[in-house]
């Protein structure tokens, strides 16, 4: 019987421009990615809005599979965050690992110039058997 699994990865940024290597091996009970979502998790009080404030790529199956290369963007008002999973439909191998990079933008500053840290969290939508 298959079921819905959310996996989570977390990408701390510290500094403007840090690049970010992802490397992560999936629960051996996911078998698909369905989708992929990624959003800021936290409030930057930037006083507008970011439309890009990093970019990511995934790949799965021992890099045979290059998921996605996306801009990740960022909004303070919660009506304007865009929540909707981008389409994938990839087969999953067994015991592969997830791997790829986050890129900061060097966008996410206050109005006085001072970069502010961020975490941006990256949720894949999967089917897992039980």
């Amino acid at each position: 019987m298959d079921f819905r699994r959310y996996f989570i990865l977390p990408v701390r940024v510290t500094k403007k421009g840090q690049i970010i290597s992802i490397d992560q091996p999936l629960p051996s009970h996911i078998t698909r990615c369905l989708g992929i979502l990624a959003t800021v998790k936290d409030f930057l009080d930037t006083g507008h809005e970011i439309q890009h404030v990093g970019e990511f790529s995934l790949m799965i199956n021992s890099a045979e599979v290059h998921l996605v290369h996306f801009v990740v963007g960022y909004s303070n008002l919660p009506i304007k965050k865009d929540n909707d999973f981008l389409p994938v439909q990839e087969q999953i191998n067994p015991g592969t690992r997830i791997s790829g990079f986050y890129l900061d933008a060097g966008t996410a500053m206050d109005d006085k110039g001072t970069f502010l840290p961020y975490t941006v969290n990256i949720y894949l939508n999967c089917k897992a058997i039980k």
